[in-house]
């Protein structure tokens, strides 16, 4: 707790998703293994280039991502090209938005056995 300081959305981040939202039944039948696990949560946490990671539960990507550029003090713009369904619960946080410099997607896609899909970015504007 002493050495612990808070991450924080910068502007111009961009928004991705780790793993897949799922619920009910699908979390039980999770056979692709695309939801959101406490071990991968732990080793996000440890890359130093993710700016931030909020677990998405029954509210949906949406409000998570619009939640995290306005705790930031920014707009979440989605980017219309998700192939996620941004307002389905994801049930127990089986998936998270996480903000990230650009330049560090593919570094991230490499280093996570779930997907991730880019859904939008922040802006002050």
């Amino acid at each position: 707790k002493n050495t612990w300081e808070p991450r924080s959305t910068k502007e111009g981040a961009v928004a991705v998703v780790v793993g897949i939202p799922k619920v009910g039944d699908e979390v039980l039948l999770d056979k692709e293994k695309e939801i959101l696990t406490i071990p991968i949560l732990l080793e996000l946490v440890k890359k130093p280039y993710l700016q931030e990671i909020l677990p998405v539960g029954s509210k949906g990507i949406l409000y998570e991502a619009e939640e995290m550029g306005s705790t930031n003090n920014l707009k979440f713009i989605p980017n219309g090209k998700s192939p996620l369904d941004m307002k389905k619960s994801a049930g127990p946080a089986t998936c998270a938005v996480v903000s990230v410099d650009e330049s560090y997607i593919e570094e991230l896609k490499g280093h996570c056995p779930l997907p991730v899909n880019r859904i939008g970015e922040f802006s002050n504007t």
